[in-house]
Order: structure tokens, then sequence, then C-alpha cells
């Protein structure tokens, strides 16, 4: 496991094998304790919490705790 240091703003960049970006950025932390992520990546790549895995099998299933990165875009931008 690569472990690396981020500060508030900043991001750590991973490449896929296909060519794609995926960005995650420190947002915010919040004053329990918690980071607050943010991702970019393309609309097709399904971002959900690890310990959604196990309801899922592994995988996004339209579950609506699990979103496309397009779909959380949209519920952002409306």
């Amino acid at each position: 496991m690569l472990v690396l240091s981020r500060k508030i703003g900043e991001s750590v960049v991973m490449r896929l094998p296909n060519g794609q970006r995926i960005k995650v950025m420190v947002c915010e932390r919040r004053a329990s304790g918690a980071i607050a992520l943010g991702f970019d990546a393309p609309a097709s790549v399904v971002i959900f919490r690890e310990e959604l895995a196990g309801r899922m099998g592994g995988q996004g299933d339209g579950n609506d705790s699990v979103a496309s990165t397009g779909a959380a875009l949209g519920r952002r931008a409306g």
C-alpha cells in the first residue's frame, strides 16, 4: 500500500492502464476528524465506500449509495 500525506486543497492523481485519470482531492477536515474527499473521474467510473463492497459483491449495482461520477456531478450541478 502506498501511503501519501496531503493537505487540504492538495490532490493525488492516478492514471489507469487505459489512460484514464482519476484525481482525489482533500477538500476539508471536519470537526469530527473526518476528512472530506473529492473525486474527479470519468463518468464510467463507479466510486463507493469500501464498507458497501460486501453488500454489492464488489460491484456497483445502481444502489442509491453508489454513484458514477457523472451522476454525482449532475446532482451537484442541479
